[in-house]
């Protein structure tokens, strides 16, 4: 099953940091791979483990270094301490600018990507049908625990999301392509007419959501004709309950105006 991939944000910027400039190229890459494992201990910029402190050595195995980039690595502390960006809180050493450095804005928290959400509804289906938008279920979007989320026209669902899919591929590198949209497929339409989409992480979730939730959504309006909106999901968020949409109820949404349709 997929897991959830931790992410730290890496500032294009960097690369002209005249504090980084400092360093050598070896050690510049010691400081970042230093990032990364800090942001895997997820302990707010401390290089700690389970509360305990770890030594350069031991940050050093972490990082699978051998004797040559232990020393890159202890150099690198070294000037990084004295110029401010690293610290020692007696046997911790952390950075200074974590918080600030790797803090989210509100709409990029799971918070903030629920309540764009329950937004996106509201003005869908209050200015299209005059009606309020329905709540999101308990722990809908915000990334824990399960969820069942009930889905019918699956033939419907994953023929459009295959012209979708056609779509994107013109519009994105093979590469991104690949990472975020490889293995996805439309599951069904839920309740309120979202269509639901599975991708194979929460992390491809998040951007998803994050970075190509409106090129996707416009391709998905111009496959459908109409109003459309997409829910991504991975598979160790919700549960989907495929649901039997009887003839009658069929025939009439058929026949409903195409501005009428929760597509």
């Amino acid at each position: 099953m997929p897991r959830h991939l931790p992410w730290i944000k890496h500032w294009v910027g960097a690369i002209h940091d005249p504090v980084l400039l400092e360093l050598t190229l070896a050690e510049r890459g010691a400081w970042f791979s230093l990032e990364g494992l800090a942001g895997e201990f997820n302990a707010d910029g401390r290089l700690s483990s389970g509360g305990h402190p770890l030594t350069l050595i031991q940050i050093g195995k972490c990082l699978h270094l051998d004797n040559d980039d232990q020393a890159v690595l202890e150099s690198m502390v070294t000037k990084m301490v004295a110029a401010g960006p690293l610290a020692w809180n007696i046997e911790t050493l952390y950075f200074t600018n974590w918080a600030t450095d790797q803090a989210l804005p509100h709409w990029l928290t799971p918070e903030g990507m629920a309540e764009r959400q329950r937004e996106s509804r509201a003005r869908r289906f209050g200015s299209l049908n005059n009606v309020p938008p329905s709540p999101l279920k308990e722990g809908e979007g915000e990334g824990e625990g399960h969820v069942t989320v009930t889905v019918t026209r699956g033939n419907e669902a994953r023929g459009h999301w295959k012209k979708v899919m056609a779509r994107l591929q013109r519009h994105m590198t093979k590469a991104n392509f690949a990472t975020w949209l490889k293995g996805s497929r439309g599951l069904g339409y839920d309740p309120d007419g979202l269509l639901v989409v599975e991708v194979q992480s929460r992390f491809a979730v998040d951007n998803l959501n994050r970075s190509l939730y409106s090129l996707t959504r416009r391709a998905l309006m111009e496959v459908t004709g109409g109003p459309a909106d997409i829910q991504f999901i991975c598979p160790e968020q919700l549960h989907v309950k495929e649901a039997h949409e009887s003839p009658a109820k069929r025939h009439q949404r058929d026949r409903a105006p195409a501005g009428a349709r929760r597509h």
